[in-house]
């Protein structure tokens, strides 16, 4: 298969001048965006020719419905009426970068996370705390800290230990207040406090509600941003999606098997889809 490149001002126009030469033989491979010295950023599209006469035809909205489906993702996250509105006439590739496009631009990966205090929630609060710091400590280079607040956390005292993490706790008002200078001298505090009138002595503005939680189940909707655990094994991430897009939730961190913590991207969600004949890797507009 032969694979053809042209270079426009953006992803419409290249498609369009490759099919005034081409026609509906175009099949779009990839897409890559071109950042340039000034201006805004040129787009190349790979591109092949398929036989015409060999070609069942193609169904644009079945083919949309497919993927959905395939999924789990549910109908009414892609059914913006201008994405759609010249569906009939656009090819696979088109039909592809659309649902990606809709489904990924309005996900946040940094929104919240230069708050001073992190406050982990969730039944994988206590196991994760010391993973988060390790990352805050070695990927972010911060000067870091675990805090417990009100119901004390023993399995955190090895865990603080083996990593050599600092680790402090209070059962009160008095407590946390006579802890002020020494927390002060770190960038950022790993926070667990079960009790809400606990966590109330810290300014909202200075905390960030992270959830730990599995791919599969999010059900809590009081985070500000999201930690999750066992991506990996997710058959399918529709729900994830919808929540990310539906609550406009920050999709900050994913955990392996291991509890290895990682700075979460499109390429995290981008590798679970299926039915895509796009190589997702290759999309680099996200």
């Amino acid at each position: 298969m032969e694979f053809l490149r042209l270079e426009s001002d953006d992803y419409e126009s290249a498609l369009r001048l490759a099919r005034e030469k081409w026609g509906s033989a175009v099949r779009v491979h990839t897409r890559r965006d071109i950042p340039v010295a000034r201006g805004p950023a040129r787009c190349e599209i790979t591109f092949y020719l398929v036989d015409l006469s060999k070609q069942v035809r193609f169904d644009p909205q079945e083919h949309r419905e497919k993927i959905l489906k395939a999924n789990d993702i549910p109908a009414g996250l892609c059914a913006s009426a201008d994405v759609w509105a010249s569906i009939e006439t656009m090819q696979q590739a088109e039909v592809e970068v659309r649902l990606i496009e809709e489904l990924f631009t309005s996900i946040d990966y940094t929104a919240g996370l230069g708050r001073r205090f992190v406050h982990l929630m969730g039944a994988g609060a206590a196991a994760m705390a010391p993973r988060l710091a390790l990352y805050h400590r070695a990927k972010e280079r911060k000067k870091v800290a675990i805090l417990t607040l009100g119901s004390d956390e023993p399995s955190l005292v090895e865990a603080a230990a083996l990593y050599s993490l600092p680790l402090y706790h209070a059962t009160g008002r008095a407590e946390f207040e006579a802890l002020g200078e020494t927390l002060e001298r770190y960038e950022r505090v790993v926070l667990l406090a079960p009790d809400d009138a606990m966590r109330s002595l810290i300014e909202g503005e200075a905390l960030t509600r992270l959830l730990v939680t599995d791919a599969t189940a999010l059900e809590r909707d009081d985070a500000d941003a999201l930690l999750v655990t066992g991506l990996e094994k997710a058959e399918k991430i529709g729900a994830l999606l919808a929540y990310l897009v539906q609550s406009k939730v920050t999709f900050a961190y994913t955990a392996d098997d291991e509890g290895e913590v990682r700075a979460a991207d499109s390429s995290a969600l981008l590798s679970r889809l299926v039915g895509f004949t796009l190589d997702l890797e290759a999309l680099s507009f996200l």
